[in-house]
C-alpha cells in the first residue's frame, strides 16, 4: 500500500506544480488587469458561498472513506445512500444560492454581488456529477485521475478568468472561471470512474450511520466557517472595499503554495491515515516523516518570501499592490504553520473522531469572533486585525493537530523536539536575512539573489546528511 500511496502522491504533486504555475501566472495577469475593489467584491461574495460550501461538505463522502465495511454489498449500499444525500444536499444549496443572488440583485441593489452569487451557484450542480465518484477513487487510493481532474480544473479556471477579465467582465471573471473549472473537473472524474445509481434503493440503517457521523462534521464545519470566514464577514462591515481587496490579495497569494501543493495532498493523507488507523505507531512515524520533509523543503522558501516580500510583490504584480505587501507577510507566516501541519490536520477525522474536531472549531469560533470584533471597532489599521486572525487560527490549528497526535501516541511538542535541528537552522537563516535586508549596500534584486544563495546552502547542508537524504528518497522517490 505504501508504494501505491507514494505513486499517488507523485501524481498529486506533479498536478499541483502544474496548477501552481498556471495559477501564479494567472494571478499575475489578473492583478495587472483588475483593481483592489474587484477583489473586494470577490471577498464579499465568498463570505456567503463558503458558508454554503461548509454546510454542504458535512462529511458525506468522508464517512464513506473512513467506514470499514464487511462486504461488497454493504459498501455498495453505503455508496448509494451517500450519492443520494449528496444529490439532495447540493440541489438545496443551489436553490438557496439562486434565491440569495436574486435578493442581492433586486432588493439590496448589490448588482455585482448578486451576479457573482448566481454564477457561482452552478458549481453545486457539477459537484453532484463527480464528488461521490471521486470518493470511490480516493478509497481505492487511485489518485492519478483525481490529480488530472484537479489540474484540468485549475488550468481551465485560470484561463477562463484571464479571458473574461481581459474582455472587461471585471470581478465576474472569478465566477466564470470557477464554473468552467468545476465543469472540467467533473467531466474528468466521471470519465475515470463511473458509478451506477440504483434509484430505488434506500436503507434507513445506512442513512443513520452516515447521519451519526456527519452531524459532528456539520458542527465542525459551521465552527470552521466561523473561524475561517468570520474575519471576512466582520471585515466587510467595518472596512472599505480597497482595504478588503488588499487583505484578500495578501491571503490568496501568500496561500498559493499551500493551496496548490499541500491542500490537495490532504485527501490522500486522510485516506492513507484511515487505512493505517489500526497501526498507530506506524502511522505516527509516517506522518512525522511527511511533516519533516515539508519543513526541509519549504521552510527556507517561506523565509525568503517573507524578507523579500515588498520587492517580489511590486516586481511581479505592479506598484499598485505595494500596500498589500504587509498583508502578504502576515499570511506567509500563517501558511507556513498550516503547511507543516498538513499531515496532522485530518488525523482526527481519519481516526473517526469528528466530535473532537467540532468541539475545537466551535471553541475557536467563540474566541475568534469577539477578538476580531474588538479589533474592527477599536483599531483602525486592518493589519492588526489580520495579525489577530492569523495568531488565533494558528493556535487552534496546533491544538487540533496535537489532539490528533495524542490519539496515536504523539504530540506537537515531541514533533518539535524531533525537528529542533531544522528549526534552529531556520532561525539562523532568518537572522541572516534580517542582516542582509537591513544593509544599505545591496539593492532589492541583489538582496533577493543573496537570499536564494542562503536557501540553496540550507538545502545542501541537509541533502548531504544521510538521515534526511534517505528520508527524502523514501517519501518522494521510492517506487
Amino acid at each position: 500500500m505504501t508504494s501505491k500511496v507514494i505513486s499517488s502522491s507523485k501524481f498529486i504533486l506533479l498536478g499541483s506544480v502544474v496548477s501552481k504555475i498556471f495559477t501564479f501566472a494567472g494571478s499575475v495577469v489578473l492583478a495587472r488587469i483588475l483593481f483592489p475593489e474587484d477583489y473586494g467584491y470577490l471577498t464579499l461574495t465568498t463570505v456567503f458561498t463558503v458558508f454554503l460550501q461548509q454546510i454542504g461538505n458535512f462529511g458525506i463522502e468522508v464517512f464513506y472513506l473512513q467506514e470499514k465495511t464487511s462486504s461488497k454489498e454493504e459498501e455498495e449500499g453505503v455508496l448509494q445512500i451517500v450519492f443520494k444525500l449528496r444529490l439532495f444536499t447540493n440541489a438545496v444549496l443551489f436553490a438557496i444560492q439562486v434565491v440569495t443572488a436574486l435578493v442581492f440583485y433586486f432588493f439590496l441593489e448589490k448588482v455585482i454581488v448578486g451576479q457573482l452569487l448566481l454564477i457561482f451557484s452552478f458549481t453545486y450542480i457539477f459537484e453532484i456529477l463527480s464528488s461521490v465518484n471521486g470518493a470511490i477513487l480516493k478509497k481505492e487510493l487511485t489518485f492519478k485521475p483525481i490529480a488530472i481532474a484537479n489540474t484540468a480544473r485549475d488550468v481551465a479556471s485560470v484561463v477562463s478568468r484571464v479571458l473574461f477579465a481581459s474582455l472587461g467582465f471585471g470581478p465576474l471573471s472569478f465566477g466564470f472561471g470557477a464554473v468552467i473549472g468545476s465543469f472540467c473537473q467533473a467531466v474528468c472524474i466521471r470519465y475515470a470512474k463511473k458509478m451506477k445509481v440504483d434509484w430505488k434503493f434506500w436503507d434507513k440503517s445506512y442513512f443513520l450511520r452516515v447521519y451519526n457521523f456527519s452531524k459532528h462534521v456539520l458542527l465542525g464545519s459551521i465552527g470552521s466557517y466561523a473561524s475561517q470566514q468570520m474575519d471576512k464577514l466582520i471585515m466587510v462591515s467595518f472596512f472599505d472595499l480597497s482595504k478588503i481587496g488588499f487583505y484578500s490579495f495578501g491571503y490568496s497569494n501568500a496561500g498559493i503554495p499551500f493551496t496548490y501543493i499541500f491542500s490537495p495532498q490532504q485527501q490522500l493523507i486522510l485516506s492513507y491515515s484511515a487505512n493505517l488507523k489500526d497501526k498507530p505507531a506506524l502511522l505516527l512515524e509516517r506522518i512525522y516523516d511527511m511533516s519533516r520533509i515539508i519543513f526541509l523543503l519549504t521552510g527556507p522558501l517561506y523565509v525568503l518570501a517573507y524578507f523579500n516580500c515588498d520587492y517580489i510583490v511590486t516586481f511581479v504584480f505592479g506598484d499598485k499592490w505595494l500596500m498589500a505587501g504587509v498583508y502578504v507577510q502576515v499570511f506567509i507566516i500563517y501558511f507556513f504553520f498550516l503547511s507543516f501541519l498538513t499531515p496532522f490536520n485530518g488525523l482526527l477525522t481519519a481516526l473517526g473522531r469528528p466530535d473532537i474536531v467540532s468541539k475545537i472549531t466551535l471553541a475557536k469560533m467563540i474566541v475568534l469572533i469577539p477578538v476580531l470584533f474588538t479589533f474592527a471597532v477599536f483599531v483602525d489599521d486592518l493589519i492588526w486585525y489580520c495579525f489577530a486572525f492569523s495568531v488565533i487560527s494558528v493556535l487552534f490549528d496546533l491544538l487540533k493537530a496535537n489532539a490528533g497526535l495524542k490519539q496515536i501516541g504523539g504530540s506537537v511538542f515531541s514533533f518539535v523536539l524531533k525537528n529542533s535541528d531544522v528549526i534552529f537552522i531556520l532561525v539562523i537563516l532568518s537572522v541572516l536575512e534580517i542582516i542582509v535586508s537591513s544593509t544599505d549596500y545591496l539593492s532589492p534584486p541583489l538582496t533577493l539573489l543573496t537570499s536564494l544563495v542562503l536557501v540553496l546552502f540550507f538545502w545542501i547542508v541537509f541533502s548531504i546528511r544521510g538521515k534526511d537524504r534517505e528520508l527524502v528518497k523514501k517519501i518522494i522517490f521510492k517506487r
